[in-house]
C-alpha cells in the first residue's frame, strides 16, 4: 500500500466558506503526521477522502495512536484512563474511531474526566463504532456507537464536528476530529467538563437547579456565562430565589436557537430584537458590527464557543452575567 498525504486546496474547498475557514485554522495547528511501520494512508479534504481498509501489514488503530503523540497524545491518555485502549489493538475486530486531536481536548477538564473513568469511558465509547469502518464518509451516514447512541454525518462533519484527517489500519479507520463529540450529553454534563463553564455548573448546583438543567425533555437555548464573568459578579446580595431567577434569565425556553438563527433574526429586525426567557422577562439582543451584544453591554457572545449542542438544548458562551431588569 502506498503512503500519501494531502490537504484541502482552494479547488477542493470553496473559498471563504465556513468549511474552508475551519480547515485553514485547524490544519494550521496540526503538526505533520509521520508515517509508522507497515505504511498508512493519510488523507485530508473537504469530502474526507477515502481508501480501503488497511492490509495485513498495516498497523492497528492503537499503533496509529501510539505513533502520533503530537497529534493524538491526549486521546491516547484518555484511552488509558478509561481502560479503552486494548480493544483498538485487536486485529480480529473492525472499528471506526472518531479520535479528537490534542487541540480538541484543550477546552475540557481532562483531569476531572480522568478521575471519573466511568464518565470518560462513556464519552469515548460515543466516539467508536464497532463492526464497520467507512473510510469515505458521506452526508447522511448514520452509525450506532459502542456507547449506544447514534452519530450522523453532515457534509464534512460528524455531529457538527469537523473531520480533519483520516487514517486506515488493519482493523479499521480512524477519523481525527477537531472537537469531542458531546451532543449526546446533557447540558449539565457539558457545563461540568468544559473548563470555561465549570463555575456556572457550581452556581447551578448551589442554587439547587442542576436537576432542571439535566431534564432531557427540555429544548433550551442557554447563554452560559464563562468563569471570569461569574467570578466578577457578586451574587451574595441576592436570595436563592433571586439567583434562580438570574440563572433562568439566561435560558430561552422551548427553543434551540443556533448562532445562525440569532444572526438571521438580527438581520430581519434591523439589528435588534427581544426574546422571552424562562425567567419571564425579555433579554435584548443587538448587533454591533459583527458582535452580538446582550442588554446594552451586559454580555457579548463568544463567537469561538457557540452552538455547543446537548441532548436538551444548545449552549452559547457569553462573557458576562445577565441580570433581569426587575432585579437591577
Amino acid at each position: 500500500m502506498s503512503t500519501t498525504a494531502s490537504s484541502p486546496t482552494p479547488e477542493s474547498c470553496p473559498a471563504g466558506s465556513p468549511s474552508d475557514r475551519r480547515w485553514a485554522s485547524f490544519l494550521a495547528r496540526l503538526v505533520s503526521i509521520a508515517v509508522i511501520g507497515g505504511g498508512i494512508l493519510f488523507w485530508a479534504g473537504c469530502d474526507s477522502g477515502g481508501a480501503d481498509i488497511g492490509t495485513e501489514s498495516s498497523p492497528s488503530l492503537l499503533d496509529i495512536v501510539d505513533g502520533h503523540q503530537n497529534t493524538l497524545g491526549t486521546f491516547k491518555s484518555a484511552l488509558g484512563a478509561a481502560d479503552r485502549a486494548e480493544p483498538l489493538d485487536d486485529t480480529t475486530q473492525t472499528f471506526m474511531v472518531f479520535a479528537p486531536a490534542n487541540t480538541a481536548f484543550e477546552p475540557y477538564d481532562t483531569e476531572f474526566l480522568a478521575d471519573s473513568p466511568e464518565l470518560y469511558g462513556s464519552v469515548l465509547d460515543y466516539h467508536v463504532v464497532a463492526g464497520t469502518a467507512k473510510a469515505e464518509l458521506e452526508s447522511g451516514d448514520t452509525f450506532t456507537t459502542v456507547q449506544g447512541d447514534q452519530v450522523t454525518v453532515s457534509g464534512d462533519e460528524v455531529e457538527g464536528v469537523e473531520v480533519a484527517v483520516s487514517a486506515e489500519g488493519v482493523n479499521g479507520v480512524l477519523h481525527i476530529t477537531e472537537d469531542l463529540l458531546l451532543t449526546n450529553r446533557l447540558m449539565t454534563d457539558r457545563l461540568q467538563v468544559t473548563r470555561a463553564t465549570q463555575r456556572l455548573h457550581e452556581t447551578l448546583e448551589g442554587a439547587e437547579m442542576l436537576e432542571a438543567f439535566a431534564d432531557s425533555t427540555t429544548a433550551w437555548t442557554l447563554f452560559a456565562p464563562e468563569n471570569s464573568a461569574l467570578d466578577g459578579t457578586d451574587l451574595s446580595g441576592y436570595s436563592q430565589d433571586e439567583v434562580q431567577q438570574i440563572l433562568e434569565y439566561h435560558v430561552l425556553d422551548a427553543l434551540e436557537a443556533n448562532e445562525a438563527l440569532i444572526r438571521q433574526q438580527l438581520d430581519n429586525t434591523g439589528g435588534e430584537f427581544s426574546a422571552d426567557t424562562r425567567q419571564g422577562e425579555s433579554v435584548t439582543i443587538t448587533r454591533d458590527g459583527d458582535t452580538v451584544v446582550f442588554n446594552d453591554g451586559q454580555a457579548i457572545l463568544n463567537r469561538d464557543q457557540v452552538d455547543l449542542r446537548a441532548t436538551n438544548g444548545i449552549i452559547h458562551q457569553i462573557d458576562g452575567v445577565l441580570i433581569p431588569p426587575s432585579l437591577q
